[in-house]
């Protein structure tokens, strides 16, 4: 038998672009993949690749908490000793290459293949410290080894082995946004890896939008202050509060990624040139599988 990547899915419940993932799948060597589902709404699951995907053990998912989830998918995975190669994908992605080819690169790579992120201060100084509040010391993981990484990434089976023995599993359950954090178990070994996004994700428009609305805060900090005689105190509370809102605005703007919807032709250039295998986020409303023949 040949060897297997196993396509780990977190999801709502369904894809929502199916027909890609239909297609994709239907060109494919059924000898050659595995599918496991991690859905948080499994009675909601219709999708006939999934329905009978899901995993046995399911753990209670939310925003910012995916990590225990994955490794479910991941432990399901191994007990399947043909899987090979361990890739991540949700129910916003949807594959920019065939599967053949990406079959073909993955084996010729031969290691992991994860996006190095950027480790901010706030990374370090917030999420890294409320976390080992919540743990035994013995948990935390020491902050050398800690860093970021995309969760959307294709791992191999020995460093998926060393990820489910970890003893600072649960302090990547406490920590928010886990999942982009708890490939740091690896970096306290020699963790060798292809530092290339599985998945492309387009962070421009957000970044950019981020910034401006950072600019605007701060001409309107500067004009509160500037302008602050003769304004009643009743007016400049209200006046701070509205700043308030735009910085948590801000944050949040700039803390998404771009949704796919209205797919042009730039963005099919887009899509065929990144290295990627995969590509997120597309809205349900995306015309996605009317223009999937011209990306692969």
């Amino acid at each position: 038998m040949p060897e297997r990547i196993a396509f780990l899915f977190l999801t709502i419940d369904n894809l929502k672009h199916y027909s890609v993932w239909e297609q994709y799948f239907n060109e494919a060597d059924k000898n050659k993949y595995n599918i496991y589902l991690h859905p948080k709404n499994p009675d909601k699951v219709s999708d006939k690749l999934l329905k009978s995907s899901i995993i046995p053990e399911l753990v209670k998912t939310e925003h910012g908490y995916l990590t225990e989830a994955m490794i479910v998918l991941m432990k399901e995975a191994l007990k399947n000793k043909d899987n090979k190669y361990f890739c991540f994908v949700s129910d916003s992605c949807v594959p920019i290459k065939k599967f053949n080819v990406m079959y073909s690169e993955v084996f010729k790579i031969g290691k992991s293949i994860v996006g190095k992120m950027f480790l901010k201060m706030w990374d370090k100084k917030k999420r890294y410290v409320d976390a080992a509040k919540k743990v035994k010391k013995s948990e935390v993981i020491p902050k050398k080894c800690f860093a970021k990484f995309s969760q959307w990434s294709i791992l191999i089976r020995e460093d998926i082995e060393k990820i489910v023995i970890s003893p600072y599993l649960k302090f990547f359950y406490e920590l928010h946004a886990g999942d982009e954090f708890y490939l740091s178990i690896l970096n306290c070994d020699k963790f060798e890896y292809k530092n290339l996004p599985a998945t492309y994700v387009d962070w421009a428009i957000s970044d950019e939008f981020g910034l401006q609305l950072h600019r605007i805060q701060k001409d309107l900090d500067a004009g509160l202050k500037k302008y602050n005689y003769g304004i009643s105190e009743k007016d400049r509370l209200i006046l701070k509060d509205i700043i308030g809102k735009l910085k948590i605005e801000a944050s949040t703007l700039a803390s998404h990624p771009r949704h796919f919807d209205n797919i042009n032709n730039d963005d099919i250039k887009l899509l065929k040139e990144t290295p990627a295998f995969f590509a997120r986020k597309f809205s349900v409303d995306s015309n996605i599988s009317n223009v999937i023949d011209k990306i692969w």
